[in-house]
């Protein structure tokens, strides 16, 4: 019986906590204390001292509750208190149950420790969950062991349906080797840092996170939280595709330059021809018309009073027709250098003086068709425009080999259609020299000169079959009425 007293005795002294017997009305009958400095008084002065003598209202009060509560139930009452002892504040959990011949037994045990760990896990489980960025720990098995809300905030996913499910899954095909390989980095000690994987969201989006991770070894856990970088990628594949659309737009640019280039060469070369075209007219023609009409002027003089009237004016009627032919070659350079008069007038006049000249000089009968050409516009589109019809008229007295062609306008959309039509030889479309060689400018200047106002000049033309040479500009605002007009 000794030997089996002395066996619960070492028990009890290997326990850490305080222990006491009291009474029913709360004296203290036995106490154990491993740690003295837990109690508040000495262990000598509690003996025979009573629960409310001793400890501080109205945690006193609360202690004589629990054990009556006990006795009355015959159930384990538990309390917690916080106790300044050993000049520190504790706390301590109480569990009281009967004890033998109607004595109660308190366990008490110091929680200080616990009660700090548990405020610091607090803390950080607030950090956890209110924090910005998706947080996770996770295992080795392929899992998550728990998320933040964010997490659900931004993939859509509830707590449950992340954890039951490989993290893998939730992961962009395209992107799962990587994240792979990045995950046995981990697990050979490696630091995870700045890595981006695309994650499936539950709407069917997609979303890029960037990560940090660590993993673990003592806790076979990885710890790891990620940013959600989605609009930023988004930025960055703008910003390259503008850099692309930039460098597009160089290289366009510098493909523009050299077309630029290529049409100075041949408008100076062209300008050059014309030039000379006009120097030897003004010389083979004009002045030789002019010197013979000087020469018939003064032959005239001398015969002044010698010879008969009709005579006189016979010769007065042929220096008359030299005059006029001079006259004629004069307007034919006219036109050959400005239209002034479109400023003055607009489209219709001087396409109608165009025909009229074209009939007077070289037997084209020119008919204008459509709708809209009475408008005014401006300057730069009529000279534009007439200076197209007029290379693609002069092409057709030069190559086409008929005495008829019609220019026809239509307004499609937002655009004006010019048509120059004929039936004569035609050509093939994609010959470029022909093409080139059709004017002194050639129709490569002419739609040099449409790009300059946003137009467009598109050729159509097969041997024996005759030529459509469409020329087309950007309208800006509502130019035309709903009219139209036929005038051969």
């Amino acid at each position: 019986m000794q030997e089996r007293e002395l066996h619960c005795r070492a028990l009890i002294d290997a326990i850490p906590d305080l222990i006491f017997e009291h009474s029913p009305e709360g004296e203290y009958l036995a106490v154990h204390a491993a740690d003295p400095a837990l109690l508040l008084v000495p262990k000598e002065s509690l003996l025979h001292r009573r629960i409310l003598e001793v400890m501080p209202s109205p945690l006193g009060e609360q202690l004589m509750d629990a054990c009556a509560a006990a006795i009355a139930s015959g159930q384990v009452q538990t309390l917690s208190y916080v106790l300044a002892t050993g000049g520190k504040e504790r706390h301590f959990d109480a569990r009281i149950v009967l004890g033998a011949e109607k004595t109660l037994i308190t366990i008490v045990r110091d929680v200080t420790d616990q009660k700090h760990a548990d405020a610091e896990w607090q803390k950080y489980a607030r950090f956890f969950t209110s924090a910005f960025d998706l947080m996770c720990i996770a295992g080795t098995d392929g899992y998550f062991k728990t998320v933040n809300p964010s997490f659900t905030d931004v993939l859509g996913y509830t707590q449950e349906e992340l954890l039951s499910r490989p993290f893998m899954e939730f992961i962009h095909p395209a992107d799962r080797e990587s994240t792979q390989t990045e995950v046995a980095r981990q697990l050979q000690g490696s630091l995870t840092m700045d890595f981006d994987n695309r994650y499936l969201c539950k709407d069917g989006t997609v979303c890029w996170l960037s990560w940090r991770a660590r993993f673990v070894p003592d806790d076979g856990l990885v710890y790891a939280s990620a940013r959600d970088i989605s609009v930023s990628k988004r930025l960055e594949q703008e910003l390259v595709h503008k850099h692309h659309q930039l460098e597009d737009s160089e290289r366009r640019i510098d493909e523009r330059t050299d077309q630029l280039r290529a049409v100075a060469v041949q408008l100076n070369t062209a300008e050059k021809r014309e030039r000379q075209s006009i120097a030897m007219e003004l010389h083979d023609e004009l002045n030789q018309v002019l010197a013979i009409a000087q020469l018939k002027l003064s032959i005239l003089m001398n015969e002044c009073g010698t010879r008969p009237e009709y005579e006189l004016r016979q010769k007065l009627e042929a220096i008359s027709a030299l005059i006029n032919l001079a006259d004629d070659t004069v307007r034919s350079l006219s036109w050959r250098t400005s239209p002034s008069f479109g400023h003055a007038l607009g489209l219709e006049a001087g396409l109608v003086a165009l025909a009229d000249h074209l009939w007077q000089t070289f037997g084209l009968r020119v008919a204008l068709r459509g709708s809209g050409l009475n408008t005014r516009l401006p300057d730069d589109i009529v000279t534009t425009i007439f200076r197209g019809v007029r290379e693609a008229l002069m092409n057709v007295v030069r190559h086409a080999h008929v005495d008829s062609a019609e220019v026809v306008t239509l307004r499609q959309d937002k655009h004006l259609l010019i048509s120059v039509i004929d039936r004569g030889a035609g050509f093939m479309a994609s010959n470029a020299d022909h093409v080139s060689k059709m004017s002194g400018y050639g129709i490569f200047g002419v739609r040099e000169r449409m790009t300059t106002i946003g137009g467009d000049l598109q050729i159509d033309s097969t041997p024996g079959d005759g030529t459509v040479v469409v020329l087309s500009v950007p309208l800006s605002m509502e130019l035309f009425p709903e009219q139209s007009q036929e005038t051969s």
